[in-house]
């Protein structure tokens, strides 16, 4: 999967359609549960409970690399979503899969994004100019990826049979 995410954002990168002008993400309309995008350990554990566990990821590269920003990272890790920052930083979503847990909802300001999401809804949330950027996998998923507004990042979102099933954090190396 890694391998296919990384090849996604190769393909996206290299193409100027990546980029919509109106589909940002804006991380402070971001919610899960009662968590902002930004949060601390102590919040999350708050929410979900204690971690199944905590890993160090040790990336090469990117915003979660302990080699290029010079601090250590750790993953919290549940049953369908991990989280990743530390404590000096913060943590933030890393990976969520919407298909182990139907009940679980992002918000995005007004709009709930879970497993109903289409991707017409999607398209409606955030500007028919991203319906261009979704890229077909060859696992049988569609993905794009939304940059955050004033930033180099970005969240990957994939859907499969038409809906919402899963949210990546990226960064550029």
């Amino acid at each position: 999967m890694k391998s296919l995410l990384n090849f996604f954002f190769f393909i996206c990168f290299s193409t100027a359609t990546c980029y919509a002008q109106d589909g940002m993400l804006d991380s402070s309309m971001l919610r899960l549960k009662e968590l902002k995008f930004f949060s601390e350990k102590a919040a999350i554990e708050k929410v979900f409970g204690a971690p199944k566990k905590i890993t160090e990821p040790k990336y090469e590269c990117g915003f979660h690399s302990e080699a290029e920003q010079g601090q250590k990272y750790y993953q919290l890790v549940y049953d369908n979503i991990v989280f990743i920052g530390n404590d000096k930083e913060k943590y933030i979503i890393d990976s969520l899969d919407f298909r182990l847990d139907k009940t679980l909802t992002v918000r995005y300001g007004k709009w709930n994004l879970n497993s109903k999401t289409s991707v017409d809804d999607f398209v409606k949330i955030f500007g028919e100019a991203i319906r261009e950027d979704f890229i077909d996998q060859e696992d049988g998923t569609t993905s794009m990826a939304l940059f955050f507004k004033k930033g180099d990042d970005a969240m990957a979102f994939s859907f499969e049979g038409g809906y919402l099933v899963a949210m990546h954090y990226w960064s550029p190396c």
